[in-house]
């Protein structure tokens, strides 16, 4: 408890997925969804296969991994 007798929180077991500090919030977040994707035990294998090429490619960058990935396993005509 602190001076105004409100409960004092640990940050770290109360968010322990919060993003490393060298990292911002969107690419901690952006390899959490690519985490998520590819633990799908029913996901394609050509589209696992793309997602793990693009993000093997921009290992610092998991915007531009998921971009090229989407990229290329959705052509412009079937949006």
């Amino acid at each position: 408890m602190n001076t105004r007798g409100m409960a004092v929180v640990d940050r770290e077991a109360a968010a322990p997925f919060a993003p490393p500090v060298r990292e911002g919030l969107l690419q901690f977040q952006l390899r959490r969804l690519i985490g998520e994707v590819l633990s799908q035990t029913d996901l394609e294998p050509h589209i696992r296969a793309s997602l793990l090429r693009h993000t093997a490619l921009h290992p610092e960058n998991p915007g531009q991994a998921l971009l090229h990935h989407l990229h290329d396993v959705h052509a412009p005509d079937d949006l």
